[in-house]
């Protein structure tokens, strides 16, 4: 969980020092959204609280509203975040299961399939400007 502060911590500083995202809300809002789901993903369908999946949740929040934090607004960011946390949760247990992939932290999952989710999710919701 400190290791995910930081990072966190390091990611939003390098997001609000980028010119189009000077006030990046929708980077925290998607991050706390997908580490919110992520909990209630582990307590209710895998019967058990597990930090480390709620962590990456939020990594997979945070990843996924990378490329869209600049062109949505927060509402959009609690969807995105929401199922970047469901996506990265169970993908988890999926590489780890399915495809035995040694991955102990979850990072394959959370850069994978978050980054391809917020790929997908700038042709959904992102709204550019036009320009002046």
């Amino acid at each position: 969980m400190v290791g995910t502060e930081f990072r966190w911590r390091d990611t939003v500083h390098r997001q609000r020092s980028c010119a189009d995202c000077l006030d990046c809300h929708e980077y925290d809002v998607a991050g706390g959204c997908g580490f919110l789901t992520a909990a209630v993903i582990t307590e209710s369908a895998l019967a058990n609280r597990n930090a480390s999946l709620s962590a990456n949740g939020w990594i997979g929040g945070l990843v996924a509203s990378s490329a869209t934090c600049a062109f949505i607004v927060p509402a959009e960011a609690i969807v995105i975040g929401s199922i970047a946390g469901a996506l990265v949760t169970f993908s988890v247990e999926w590489f780890e299961l399915r495809l035995e992939v040694d991955d102990p932290g979850g990072a394959v999952s959370v850069h994978a399939i978050g980054g391809i989710w917020g790929l997908l999710a700038v042709a959904l919701f992102a709204r550019f400007h036009s320009p002046v």
